[in-house]
């Protein structure tokens, strides 16, 4: 883990990506402060290992983003094993149509563009809904795996200069834009891709929420992968300012198995780690509000 690495010049400063402001305060320290040192592997998004960047709280809008951080994001999305996500596929996809009955208030089904389709189940549930779903997913060993189940997907990272002006009626970043080094050229990109009032549904981390207010720095979704911590109010203001108009932001629900939740704290919580390997478990579900935000917004 301590290995040098040749490609250092990846540790970069960021700024705010809700107001462009670079002052700002530390909001929690970095798990590791010589970045340089540290193997690419590490920041894999599936690491289990906890750990995350810099956080910072911008002193112009509050906003919650890490810096300095390091870039591998190609390389790592690229080529993390994606095998052990599939048993969450089925209940991926019930919490999936759950999100795509919260789109069809605003839009009605037609051409939808997932940006980082994972195993697809958010793809699967549109095509079932009746949706001409087509995704972009940079591994290529998820790519393999939704082509052989007979879903739209391209490999590779999202360019709008691949798809035709005015070609989509929605856009979907389920878990995605708090991923990004530069959120604010996707969702840029995206508003040339859309239909005229055509809608982007988004869901990401709540930064602000009840979660981080309780657990603190043992918050699950404070990790490396995450690079942006929106609240309400910062999301809102961030598709404002890119010509968007918000229609409805809410808790992001999703459906699993008992153990599931327990599993995504056992290295918090000892306890946690014995209840997630009850089977029993197993066969009771839990819908539940686990931390995450869910917007709605329109083209302008």
């Amino acid at each position: 883990m301590d290995k040098p690495l040749p490609n250092s010049h990846l540790v970069q400063d960021m700024s705010c990506q809700v107001c462009g402001a670079s002052r700002f305060k530390i909001f929690l320290p970095a798990t590791h402060t010589n970045l340089s040192s540290i193997s690419p592997d590490y920041f894999s998004p599936y690491n289990s290992s906890r750990g995350h960047f810099q956080i910072v709280e911008c002193s112009d809008c509050k906003h919650l983003y890490c810096t300095p951080i390091v870039d591998f994001t190609n390389l790592n999305y690229r080529n993390a094993p994606m095998d052990f996500l599939i048993d969450a596929i089925p209940w991926k996809e019930i919490s999936a149509s759950r999100n795509l009955k919260f789109i069809e208030r605003y839009t009605s089904r037609g051409k939808l563009l997932e940006i980082g389709s994972g195993l697809g189940a958010f793809l699967s549930a549109a095509a079932k809904r009746g949706w001409q779903a087509t995704g972009i997913e940079p591994n290529a060993e998820a790519v393999k795996y939704l082509k052989e189940i007979g879903l739209d997907v391209t490999e590779g990272m999202f360019n709008s200069d691949n798809y035709p002006d005015r070609s989509f009626d929605c856009v979907v970043l389920d878990g995605v834009l708090d991923h990004l080094v530069d959120p604010r050229t996707v969702i840029e990109q995206c508003h040339r891709i859309l239909k005229p009032n055509g809608t982007v549904f988004a869901t990401v981390c709540h930064g602000r929420g009840l979660l981080p207010k309780i657990m603190g720095r043992r918050t699950l979704f404070f990790q490396y992968q995450h690079l942006n911590y929106f609240s309400r109010k910062t999301l809102i203001t961030f598709f404002r300012s890119l010509n968007y108009t918000v229609l409805k932001i809410s808790p992001n629900l999703v459906t699993y198995p008992v153990n599931y939740y327990f599993k995504w704290i056992e290295n918090s919580i000892p306890l946690a780690k014995v209840l997630a390997k009850q089977r029993m478990l197993n066969r009771v579900t839990w819908t539940l509000p686990v931390g995450n935000l869910e917007i709605v917004v329109r083209k302008c």
